[in-house]
């Protein structure tokens, strides 16, 4: 009998046995990080894939120690600890000069605890890098990290992730890079870089240079004296306390200088430069560029003086004292600010050459427009609470001046000016609406006033003005025409001032305003005619007193009739003479 097949069986058994024996055997030992000396002064370590390293580094004379949380492996130049595989010795020819660290693709932590320069690379993960009281270079590479720089002037970097930074004690240089950071420059004149994604920056004490680079930030300059810069993007740029300079760059941002001297400059897009409440007198710069920028001391408490002029010092609060007002904020308002808003208290608003938008807040206040096409807002009246288009809060003076403007929510309303002129001046198409009187008293010629008319056909003849809502309507020197609408919250009182007049009261609807408190007409010096309507409690007056002013008035169709001895009235409920 042949053993061929027999032995072919085992042969094929030996094999087999063989090459299971040698898939089973033992897997080598995992990978460790490894310290080693580089040159004669420098330390090296770099970490294993897949380990979470929490390391720290210290210093005895020329040894460092490297304790970590998983094991370690001694290169050249270092030997382990006996019994302790997660702690390694590392001792230099020289005196140490660095130490560089590398960490892994976990979610590591590193603390250095010498005084040597210091280089720590994070690497991918979340990871916490803590730095010693000498030089730091820290970065975070990607993840969302937090890194702490310590005393020393320091350079640390999040690059990639949300990260968070402070740079602690020194001179030191904070970089966001990509990601929304949150940076801080702890103590000592520090630079702090947002870098792109939306930051929140912090400058620290001392003098320092804070810029948010692109995206939407948040910039505090906090103490010192310091160059904040938003950059790219509509920021919230904050001085905090010492004399700073700010700057909006592109976007439509906001900056607050805080206490202190400042200067901020806006830059291109609409800024909004803003004056909280202090108990400082401080002497700020505004400066707009380009876009639609508002200065705003809507915070204060007290009423403030000032325009878009550029003249320097001769903005902001104002101090009384022995009788007298003078400025105690010497604040800078340039020509390139749009936009004025005062404070809780009585104002003075003053618009330049140019398109202006005033705004009165609280109190009573005084706005004029100057020249330009501009929007005054009063900010309500005391007078006619009972007007919804204004609210109760003080007696507001509005004045557009020279150009085509727009007055709402005043009490007394003078479209073009409130002096008088020996000379002919240029007059604009002028909206008032809302408010408690409209004065054409300084008009350099006669005027109409009527309801009735299309948009746009009230004031000087081809002047434009539209009055709409409002209480009271005074006229100029001239032959005016001065018609009141009672009832949908206009007309209690009408004054024909100078001139041969015609004054008429009309109402909403018939028997619409019973019990209305009356309507007041005074025709003033010249030959008036005057019209009281309809309605009940009207009450005429052929001039603008007691006293005759020789010109004989014709009163009609009135509850009360005031007539003087060159005066005729007719269908009035009851005549007086006077």
């Amino acid at each position: 009998m042949s053993h061929s097949p027999w032995l072919a069986r085992i042969g094929v058994s030996l094999i087999t046995t063989v090459a299971v024996g040698a898939v089973a055997a033992p897997a080598s030992a995992a990978p460790a990080g490894v310290a080693s000396v580089s040159g004669t002064s420098k330390i090296v370590f770099k970490a294993a894939p897949g380990k979470a390293n929490s390391i720290n580094f210290s210093q005895s004379g020329r040894t460092i120690t490297i304790n970590d949380s998983v094991p370690l492996k001694a290169g050249k130049g270092c030997k382990p600890v006996k019994g302790d595989k997660t702690k390694v010795k590392c001792t230099t020819k020289k005196a140490p000069t660095q130490i560089t660290a590398h960490l892994g693709d976990k979610n590591d932590a590193l603390s250095n605890r010498t005084k040597i320069n210091f280089f720590g690379y994070a690497g991918t993960g979340d990871d916490k890098l803590y730095g010693g009281p000498g030089y730091d270079r820290l970065v975070g590479d990607s993840g969302n990290d937090r890194i702490w720089g310590g005393a020393g002037n320091d350079s640390l970097d999040g690059s990639t992730g949300n990260d968070q930074i402070d740079g602690g004690a020194g001179t030191d240089k904070v970089y966001g890079s990509a990601g929304s950071d949150r940076l801080t420059g702890g103590a000592g004149n520090d630079y702090v870089y947002g870098g792109t994604g939306n930051d929140t920056l912090y400058g620290g004490a001392g003098n320092d240079r804070v810029v948010g680079e692109v995206g939407h930030d948040v910039i505090n300059g906090e103490a010192g004296n310091d160059s904040l810069d938003g950059g790219a993007g509509n920021d919230r740029v904050l001085g905090g306390t010492g004399d700073d300079k700010l700057y909006g760059s592109d976007g439509d941002d906001e900056l607050r200088g805080d206490d202190g001297n400042d200067k901020e400059y806006g830059g291109a897009g609409n800024d909004r430069f803003v004056q909280a409440t202090t108990t400082k007198v401080d002497a700020d710069l505004f400066a707009g560029g380009t876009g639609k920028d508002e200065v705003t001391y809507a915070k204060r408490e007290t009423g403030v003086t000032i325009s878009n002029n550029g003249v320097a010092g001769d903005d902001g609060t104002m101090a009384y004292e022995a009788g007298k007002t003078y400025q105690a904020e010497h604040d800078t308002i340039s020509t390139d600010i749009e936009v004025l808003v005062g404070g809780d208290g009585s104002d003075r608003i003053l618009g330049g050459p140019d398109n202006d938008f005033l705004y009165g807040m609280l109190s009573s206040d005084y706005l004029n427009g100057g020249a330009g096409d501009d929007y005054l807002n009063g900010g309500g009246t005391g007078i006619n609470a009972g007007n919804p288009w204004a609210d109760d809060h003080g007696r507001d003076d509005l004045v557009g001046g020279a150009g085509n403007d727009r007055l709402e929510k005043g009490d007394l309303y003078f479209g073009d000016y409130d002096t008088p002129s020996s000379t002919p001046r240029p007059v604009g198409a002028d909206v008032m609406i809302g408010g408690n009187t409209v004065s054409y008293e300084f008009a350099d010629g006669p005027v109409t006033v009527d309801p009735h008319n299309a948009y746009g056909q009230d004031g000087q003849k081809g002047e434009g003005d539209e009055v709409s809502r409002v209480g009271s309507i005074i006229g100029s020197p001239y032959a005016d025409v001065l018609i009141s609408m009672v009832g949908d919250y206009w007309g209690d009182y009408l004054s024909g001032k100078a001139g041969d007049d015609y004054l008429r009261v009309d109402f909403v609807s018939p028997g619409c305003c019973d019990g209305w408190n009356g309507v007041i007409v005074r025709g003033g010096d010249g030959a008036d005619e005057i019209d009281g309507g309809d309605g009940p409690d009207v009450f005429l007056w052929g001039s603008d007193g007691e006293t005759d002013d020789g010109d004989p008035d014709v009163l009609s169709n009135a509850g009360v009739c005031h007539v003087h001895s060159n005066d005729t009235a007719t269908g009035c409920g009851q005549v007086g003479k006077l």
